[in-house]
């Protein structure tokens, strides 16, 4: 949880994007799910955020340690992009 609070501050002070919410599950099935959810108006804003949180070669290197990091901590995930009406 602590890296997804980490990248969500990067994205809203760096990208514009609003505050996420991080969502996990203590009390239903496995207790190692962590929703990390995110409004946007269309899937294309997500890559729009992460541009725009890594356009100089100083947030390039961070987006990128964080990712690493990131990606050391996931052993197994699913993705699912939901549209609200």
């Amino acid at each position: 949880m602590a890296l997804l609070k980490e990248m969500d501050g990067v994205l809203v002070g760096n990208a514009g994007a609003q505050p996420s919410r991080i969502l996990t599950d203590h009390y239903n099935g496995r207790t190692d799910r962590v929703v990390w959810e995110i409004t946007v108006a269309n899937v294309a804003d997500v890559d729009t955020m992460v541009a725009n949180a890594t356009v100089t070669p100083e947030q390039q290197a961070t987006f990128g340690a964080w990712f690493q990091r990131l990606s050391d901590a996931i052993h197994y995930a699913e993705v699912e992009n939901w549209q609200l009406a």
